[in-house]
């Protein structure tokens, strides 16, 4: 499996290209990103979504949000390519004062994920011009590139005031839930270190307050559930290789290893088990 990631003038604006199916992400995304599909699929899972997106789509992911992303070539032999512009916070402060948009923490985007960005002629012609750019070799100067990623914030403001203004809101984080937050978001492999800070904790805190929430250290409950999760889909006829990234394993052969450890027989003879061990909490 090949995948490239190159640069159209960085930071900010980059070009994916692969072949057959790649975890090309898993992890909280803290920028605003906007990803526009030139061919082949791209399957997002977030903490409440699982959709798949096709050639000409183009994609918001809001910051501070947990996704797995993988790019899938439609035919057999067609590549998985797309342009993804990344609004960092300071892109968007120097906007906002720029432009003098007002700027909330009043916590905008903490209720949304993955938004379809409707067709418009802005983002048309915002990334044919960028993909003129990707097929001559030549690179963006930084004038152009920051006119392109100014050009990108814009062609948002046609989606609605409610999407355009979230851009601009900046919420602190804050202490949340974390029994709730875990068992909807144990699937994805990130460290720890992420897990706390998205839950609003530094590394210790969020340590102890686990370990008063589940009784054991945040390490051991991911593998039990990700592999009592992997064992609920093998049941269902999954296969192996369909199951170990949905559940956040990082590759199938420490997937296969953690459940033959824990079960006793590998992945591929669920289905063959005659009194399988009963599935836990």
């Amino acid at each position: 499996m090949e995948i490239q990631r190159l640069n159209i003038g960085t930071p900010g604006i980059v070009y994916s290209v692969g072949w057959h199916n790649h975890m090309l992400l898993e992890e909280l995304i803290d920028q605003h990103l906007i990803v526009h599909i030139l061919s082949g699929e791209m399957r997002l899972i977030g903490q409440d979504s699982d959709q798949l997106y096709r050639t000409g789509d183009t994609v918001l992911v809001c910051k501070n949000y947990l996704i797995k992303c993988i790019g899938v070539g439609i035919e057999k032999r067609q590549r998985y390519e797309s342009i993804v512009f990344v609004l960092d916070e300071k892109l968007l402060e120097d906007y906002a004062l720029k432009y003098e948009i007002p700027r909330s923490r009043g916590g905008l985007t903490s209720n949304r994920g993955i938004v379809l960005l409707s067709s418009s002629l802005a983002l048309s012609s915002l990334f044919d011009s960028l993909d003129a750019y990707r097929k001559s070799g030549k690179q963006l100067s930084e004038p152009m590139r920051r006119h392109k990623l100014e050009e990108a914030i814009l062609a948002l403001a046609e989606q609605g005031h409610h999407i355009f203004e979230s851009l601009f809101d900046f919420p602190q984080p804050g202490k949340i839930d974390l029994k709730a937050f875990m068992l909807r978001n144990y699937m994805f492999n990130i460290p720890i270190s992420r897990f706390a800070s998205l839950t609003g904790r530094s590394v210790s805190t969020f340590r102890r307050d686990f370990q008063q929430n589940f009784g054991m250290k945040a390490s051991v409950w991911l593998v039990q559930k990700r592999l009592s999760q992997a064992l609920q889909l093998l049941r269902e006829g999954n296969r192996p290789i369909d199951v170990y990234l949905d559940v956040g394993f990082a590759d199938i052969s420490h997937f296969s290893r953690a459940f033959k450890k824990d079960f006793g027989y590998p992945p591929s003879q669920v289905r063959k088990q005659i009194n399988p061990r009963p599935l836990g909490n």
